[in-house]
């Protein structure tokens, strides 16, 4: 161990030794020493003269930036350390709130997913195949299909009666789309069927499938009746629900959570009082508007998941 350097000077009042301690460079200590024979052994300077406070400061100042970067190298490795333990539990702690919202809700469709429904517009029953997790059945005359949750990179074709109806080309992107795609992603395709005397047809309208309001309900409307530009009214108002839907566009609006008759208008001609049924606060329903301009018809279905996916 190297020996302290000691530097002494004589007080002022010679009572006794001033005594300067120094190591490497740096102030550690002073006392007053009444014998100078306690300084033996050490090697003895002379101190340069000048008030002690001057001492002080500089012990003071170094002291103060040892101590700043003291705080600083450990600041670096409280950081390190919290980098390199986020990294190991960030994982973890994702992969439990997707747990947490499983437990909540139960399973989610995928966040890419596309939702493909078909509604029978026609007067007479018939058997579909949706792609995704809907399955097969017969559909009776004026009813929906849930929403089937379609993977991406699956073409949207329907089957109706055996028979494949793939989107007809339009520029109704994304209804026209031929497979569910990024751009699909989010989006519900609604494929209206009507027949005539040569056979089944096919309409498709797009809309968002947008978040449920948890404290009202979400009511939309779906216009497949050509040639009318669309109104949905409360029966025995002027109230209107929705006002100027297009053919083949879709509106939606939340509303409270209430029952009501609700009245179809293509212009002058109006179609008879639909029962909306009641609805609770984050349901969410769907008019639909067909027939044609001079003779429309509203109904609706309620939008419901069909997921999880059937296991056969």
């Amino acid at each position: 161990m190297r020996r302290a350097r000691m530097s002494i000077s004589r007080c002022n009042t010679g009572s006794g030794w001033q005594v300067t301690i120094v190591r490497a460079g740096c102030f550690l200590k002073r006392c007053f020493l009444t014998d100078r024979r306690a300084c033996d052994g050490a090697t003895v300077h002379a101190a340069p003269r000048g008030p002690l406070m001057q001492y002080d400061e500089a012990m003071t100042n170094e002291r103060k930036m040892k101590m700043k970067q003291s705080n600083l190298s450990l600041s670096v490795a409280c950081c390190a350390a919290a980098i390199a333990l986020g990294a190991i539990v960030a994982p973890t702690v994702a992969s439990a709130a997707a747990q947490d919202v499983a437990n909540l809700y139960g399973p989610q469709p995928p966040a890419d997913a596309t939702y493909l429904r078909v509604v029978n517009l026609s007067g007479q029953a018939v058997r579909v195949a949706l792609p995704g997790s809907a399955r097969a059945g017969v559909l009776a005359a004026g009813a929906a299909t849930k929403l089937s949750v379609v993977p991406a990179g699956t073409p949207l074709r329907v089957a109706v009666d055996g028979k494949d109806f793939a989107p007809e080309p339009s520029t109704k992107a994304p209804a026209d789309a031929l497979a569910a795609t990024n751009a699909t992603a989010g989006t519900v395709i609604t494929v209206a069927l009507t027949r005539d005397a040569d056979g089944w047809h096919t309409q498709r309208i797009a809309q968002p499938y947008a978040t449920t309001d948890a404290l009202r309900a979400t009511l939309r409307v779906l216009n497949f009746a050509g040639g009318c530009d669309g109104k949905v009214i409360v029966d025995g108002s002027h109230a209107a629900v929705f006002a100027n839907v297009p053919a083949t566009e879709a509106a939606q609006r939340t509303i409270n959570p209430v029952a009501a008759n609700l009245v179809g208008q293509c212009g002058a001609a109006s179609t008879a009082a639909f029962a909306l049924p009641k609805l609770a606060a984050g349901d969410s329903y769907t008019l639909i508007l067909s027939g044609s301009a001079a003779k429309p018809v509203l109904s609706g279905t309620r939008d419901e998941l069909a997921w999880p996916a059937p296991t056969n």
